[in-house]
């Protein structure tokens, strides 16, 4: 939950293997959490943070029920919740940006 910015843009480097994003959502006993009782129906990717100024790179992993494009860009809105402490999730929106002749998306990402 750190390394999450309000407002921050990050580009989407690929698709995590479904297995891996199971693995991922469960407690390291392998038990699930309350919120999470099908961790199949999420897709997972890992995202890479777009710098502006003296800002570092930061990766991430996000879970989402919708399908994000590799390569590009979403901005995460600043009204994220906690999703799951057990498992250190926020949710919040993702909004699809910096793609020529596309209309915004969103989508609630975990």
């Amino acid at each position: 939950m750190n390394e999450y910015r309000p407002g921050m843009t990050a580009r989407v480097v690929d698709r995590l293997p479904a297995p891996i994003v199971v693995e991922l959502l469960a407690l390291p006993n392998g038990e699930t959490v309350p919120v999470l009782t099908e961790p199949d129906e999420y897709t997972g990717y890992v995202v890479r943070s777009e710098p502006s100024g003296t800002q570092v790179w930061t990766t991430m992993i996000v879970f989402t029920r919708e399908s994000l494009e590799s390569g590009v860009c979403y901005a995460f809105e600043a009204g994220a919740q906690v999703f799951s402490t057990q498992l250190s999730l926020l949710r919040t929106t993702a909004i699809r940006i910096g793609s020529a002749g596309s209309s915004s998306e969103t989508t609630d990402d975990e």
